[in-house]
């Protein structure tokens, strides 16, 4: 094998692998999102019983929305 191929198969791992953050990082954003929403749909006496603040809960989506 030649040393270009080399060099070539180590960029192209190397963009797969940006790749492969990108789209991790997409989908956990998503799921923070998702999570947030669900608990914005709960009363305030359930996000008591867990231990969740309404105004921590809604500083949270407010910072997830500016991102």
């Amino acid at each position: 094998m030649s040393e270009t191929t080399v060099r070539s198969g180590a960029k192209h791992a190397g963009f797969l692998h940006t790749i492969g953050q990108k789209i991790r990082a997409a989908f956990a954003a998503y799921r923070r999102r998702q999570t947030l929403h669900q608990l914005a749909a709960f009363d305030n006496h359930i996000l008591q019983d867990i231990g969740v603040d309404r105004a921590e809960l809604n500083a949270t989506i407010n910072q997830e929305a500016d991102r």
